[in-house]
């Protein structure tokens, strides 16, 4: 018999022992290789992400400032609309006085 089909199961070629080393060595760097592919793809798909929230934010920005700009417009005619209104009031109460007669006294 040769001295390789004597051998007992636990013993094994040094050589044999290298290769599986190596060939560990190998699979665990694909391994790390195709986390860091994934990890670089969840990366890119994260900044992707973040440019499209600062884009949004961007734009609420703007849209934000135009309705106040809007809101302030309004603001200033409701206001206008009032002064009219209250003028308006006055003048015909005052054109009442005058009908009636009552003596009117300015200041």
């Amino acid at each position: 018999m040769s001295k390789k089909t004597c051998q007992a199961p636990m013993e094994r070629d040094p050589l044999s022992h290298e290769e599986d080393l190596a060939k560990v060595i190998d699979l665990q760097e694909v391994i790390d290789k195709q986390e860091q592919s994934q990890m670089e793809e969840r990366l890119a798909a994260l900044f992707a992400h973040v440019t499209e929230l600062k884009e949004d934010l961007d734009t609420a920005k703007k849209d934000l400032l135009k309705s106040e700009d809007v809101n302030r417009k309004l603001q200033q005619d409701v206001h206008k609309d009032q002064l009219i209104l209250n003028l308006e009031t006055l003048r015909a109460e005052l054109d009442q006085m005058r009908v009636r007669g009552a003596p009117f006294h300015y200041g």
